[in-house]
């Protein structure tokens, strides 16, 4: 990949009044690079330890292997799945 290879990117609250989730906004060359669009999943994983958060992006495992918090993957504000990834 050509050009900047790291950027800086500052979560912002979204949704309603009382209950506010944190969004992140992944730069537009970045994403058309690396082939990210709305469909992408991708795992999340705190390493408590160091203080990392690590996103993995999902290629190999199908929607419905995941187990949603949530009613729908389709839902504006879409919710995290519970997976293990130890």
């Amino acid at each position: 990949m050509h050009g900047k290879s790291v950027y800086v990117i500052q979560p912002y609250e979204v949704g309603a009044t009382k209950r506010k989730s944190l969004a992140m906004i992944i730069p537009a060359k970045y994403a058309r690079d690396n082939q990210i669009d709305k469909s992408t999943v991708f795992i999340v994983k705190a390493n408590e330890q160091n203080g990392k958060i690590v996103f993995h992006r999902i290629k190999d495992i199908g929607l419905e292997e995941l187990m949603p918090t949530g009613e729908s993957f389709q839902a504006s504000s879409q919710q995290a799945s519970n997976i293990d990834i130890r």
